[in-house]
């Protein structure tokens, strides 16, 4: 059953609509969803993929084809619309032009979001997965950081760890996985400073990959990082690396697309949606960040 009513208080208004429904199904205003269980969703992990600046919850859905992943794994995907096409993953708070943005809990939202589908019999709240691509893993490491006691597991795509963003719980380990071009212009591999463009540095100064693993390393316990793994099955133009590290509370993980940008890996170019339409992009194809991710969530090596 569609919900028609017009939501305009973002996410945390949407829940709280959704829990009075006695059924849904496909989609609704704010989220689409997808039951790849085949119809025994009550139990079965949730994956929530958040799109970047821009984007939108049918807009991720379509360009990363991840209903065909998560079906092949069995789980729900949730597919929410960030209201302003943005997500507050804290980046916003020393803006004084969005402190209207700065403010809103998207965090609160999206786990309500969560617990209004489960209580609709739509998955395992408890066992709550989360995919960001750009702004969306900034996002991902926000829930992580604020709710680590509600998410099993991140994957990060395109996105360092910012600066200026604060981890109210920082020491607790979470299950994370990066993705992340060692060409990408937008979130550069040497992270964001003051030496970069005042476009980038609107976006938020950020980490560096290294630090940003450093950084996760730290917070997941981890001993060293372990041996490489090199993927390069197809004639893409870039190569990928695949590090695990060891002795970790929580498990860490990164592919480095070598010459990759900022696009999703495994999406065709002509589907992903970039902040900038000029920024030069490579088609990432040895590797899927979904497929990936539900790998490294799952133990599906």
């Amino acid at each position: 059953m569609r919900i028609s009513a017009v939501l305009r208080g973002g996410l945390a208004a949407m829940a709280c609509v959704l829990a009075t429904v006695t059924q849904l199904q496909g989609q609704a205003p704010g989220y689409e969803f997808f039951d790849g269980t085949g119809g025994n969703a009550a139990d079965a992990p949730i994956v929530m993929v958040l799109h970047g600046a821009m984007g939108s919850g049918p807009q991720v859905r379509r360009s990363s084809g991840f209903d065909d992943w998560a079906k092949a794994a069995g789980v729900v995907a949730v597919y929410p619309s960030g209201a302003g096409r943005l997500w507050n993953d804290g980046r916003f708070a020393a803006n004084a032009r969005r402190q209207d943005l700065a403010a809103r809990d998207d965090v609160g939202g999206l786990i309500a979001l969560v617990r209004a589908l489960e209580a609709q019999g739509l998955g395992d709240a408890d066992r709550l997965y989360v995919i960001g691509h750009s702004n969306g893993g900034g996002m991902a490491m926000r829930l992580a950081c604020d709710r680590p006691d509600a998410i099993r597991g991140i994957a990060v795509v395109a996105t360092k760890v910012l600066k200026d963003v604060p981890c109210a719980h920082g020491d607790v380990p979470v299950p994370a996985v990066f993705f992340y071009g060692t060409a990408d212009e937008l979130n550069p591999h040497a992270g964001r400073s003051d030496a970069t463009s005042r476009r980038d540095r609107n976006l938020g100064y950020s980490w560096s990959a290294e630090e940003s693993l450093a950084i996760w390393a730290r917070r997941n316990g981890c001993a060293a990082r372990g041996a490489t793994q090199g993927i390069d099955g197809t004639d893409d133009g870039v190569s990928v690396t695949r590090w695990d590290w060891t002795g970790c509370a929580a498990q860490l993980r990164y592919f480095e697309t070598a010459g990759g940008g900022h696009a999703w890996p495994g999406v065709p170019l002509r589907r992903a949606m970039l902040l900038d339409r000029g920024v030069p992009e490579v088609a990432v194809t040895d590797i899927n960040a979904g497929q990936e991710a539900l790998r490294f969530f799952f133990g599906m090596d």
